[in-house]
């Protein structure tokens, strides 16, 4: 990984040579994650809420655990979580330094580790829910289309030079794993799910996901809804296919769930407050 080694031997310079400062360069990369969590949440949520929603994310017991080891998935996670946060900032007011901070993000994070791929599809099925056809007419979207791709060329090519046994891992190992074509595969990281982020977060998640569909009220924008339910199915499928099944692979997926959970936190709260206000309401009017 061309750019997490380039971190990491900076950080070696400045403070020695030892697995102590690895961990804290992987560490700070928890804090980036943590910090991008929080400005994503707060363009839907007060600081409170979003706060809560960086902490459900960064203190989830499957985060806690890969954010004390020397691997790439924080790193990566960091990057990917701040392309959120442009890209749906460029989705809701459509500012060209938004799109052109969604790609260098993006980039950043492919450059750390290749899994984000799944980003692209569910960037345009937001596209595509909001602006739809109609960006293709914006100067700004097609500079950073051709930005990227010039951009990603020596990712290419390192990765046809030297990523095959990564390839081949994804599409097939050489170890005894699942098998595609069972039930087990695909329900893999459905199952360990509360372990990695914990029952309350999931149950909030899904009081979310159901109010949103009841409720009109409770919902994101359309394009924002679409993008962040895109980021989580499609990503799920993407680390599903993938034959090398570890917990710690499908921690990019995980990100919609604890904003979903914090959502569901504050829709409840808002319910809860505006029933107060109401009662105390239908209290004064006979003393009125």
């Amino acid at each position: 990984p061309p750019l997490f080694s380039g971190v990491l031997a900076i950080a070696y310079e400045l403070f020695g040579f030892s697995h102590q400062v690895a961990q804290a360069t992987v560490l700070s990369f928890a804090v980036v994650l943590g910090g991008f969590t929080y400005l994503l949440a707060r363009r839907w949520m007060s600081q409170g809420f979003a706060l809560a929603a960086a902490l459900l994310l960064v203190g989830a017991p499957e985060l806690t655990v890969w954010s004390r080891q020397v691997m790439l998935d924080l790193p990566t996670y960091a990057w990917l979580v701040g392309s959120a946060w442009c890209f749906t900032g460029w989705l809701q007011q459509q500012r060209p330094r938004q799109l052109y901070g969604t790609a260098v993000l993006v980039v950043l994070a492919l450059y750390t580790k290749q899994t984000p791929l799944f980003i692209f599809p569910a960037m345009l099925a937001g596209l595509l829910a909001g602006p739809g056809l109609a960006v293709l007419r914006r100067r700004h979207v097609w500079v950073t289309v051709l930005l990227m791709m010039v951009a990603l060329i020596p990712l290419v090519v390192l990765q046809l030079k030297f990523g095959q046994v990564n390839s081949a891992s994804a599409i097939g190992s050489a170890r005894a794993d699942l098998s595609r074509l069972t039930l087990a595969a695909w329900t893999y990281y459905l199952e360990i799910m509360p372990s990695q982020l914990g029952w309350p977060t999931l149950v909030l998640a899904g009081v979310y996901l159901v109010g949103a569909a009841v409720r009109p009220s409770w919902r994101l924008p359309r394009p924002i809804m679409v993008y962040l339910l895109s980021w989580l199915v499609l990503g799920y499928l993407m680390f599903s296919f993938i034959m090398v099944r570890e917990p710690r692979h499908d921690l990019m997926v995980l990100m919609p769930l604890a904003l979903f959970a914090a959502l569901a936190l504050q829709r409840l709260a808002e319910g809860w407050l505006s029933g107060r206000a109401y009662a105390a309401a239908m209290t004064a009017v006979p003393v009125l």
